[in-house]
């Protein structure tokens, strides 16, 4: 397409100088103890790391700069056992003896904040969307506190599927469509139940007087 938008300008050394650090980037592994990072170096991280986007700009987490020595080496313990664990269940995860974070000068902990994921719920479709989320509910039993299953579908297996993870559908119409159709029946329901919640007057606001005795 040659067709610009009137008054777009496209600033190609802007992009090229991006391009130049994505290109250049270098991955490292081992570090020198004796190195020590300044503060500023931390702060201007976390600067670029606040402007990260998320939905709603929520921005749903907390960033911990670690430095502490003894913190450092129970993280990468921790982190040593969990790549073993993986590598037990034949995950491919890569290293699973590495320990080059207690050797780094200090790292960033970023901290998932949950009460952001509950305050935009997710409704999941049919068996497929289910299966989905299936790994995320055997990582972490809670990870799926935040999603409702929209319906139970045809497809068989689904009805078995929400049974393991405890989720009862909202509906139960023997519907195979696709398309996330399920979800988008439901989502109907929801908005309705959230309708008659919130917008249900109270005796005093519809003028009903009280029962007597």
């Amino acid at each position: 397409m040659t067709d610009r938008p009137e008054g777009l300008v496209i600033n190609k050394g802007r992009y090229e100088q991006l391009m130049e650090v994505v290109r250049n980037r270098l991955t490292s592994r081992q570090f020198n103890p004796k190195v020590v990072i300044p503060r500023e170096h931390f702060e201007m991280v976390l600067e670029a790391a606040r402007h990260a986007p998320s939905g709603a700009n929520a921005q749903p987490w907390h960033y911990i700069v670690v430095t502490d020595p003894g913190v450092k080496r129970k993280i990468a313990d921790y982190f040593v056992e969990e790549q073993r664990r993986r590598a037990k269940l034949k995950m491919k995860f890569p290293t699973p003896n590495y320990r080059g974070l207690e050797t780094a000068p200090g790292f960033v902990v970023v901290i998932a904040d949950f009460r952001f994921m509950r305050a935009f719920p997710v409704l999941l479709d049919g068996f497929v969307a289910t299966s989905a989320v299936l790994p995320l509910a055997r990582l972490d039993a809670g990870a799926l506190d935040h999603c409702r299953a929209g319906h139970v579908s045809a497809e068989s297996g689904h009805r078995d599927l929400l049974g393991e993870l405890k989720l009862e559908p909202l509906l139960d119409l023997n519907m195979r469509l696709g398309e996330a159709s399920g979800a988008g029946v439901a989502i109907l329901l929801a908005r309705a139940a959230l309708a008659c919640h919130a917008g249900m007057a109270t005796f005093a606001e519809a003028g009903v007087s009280a029962a007597e005795d």
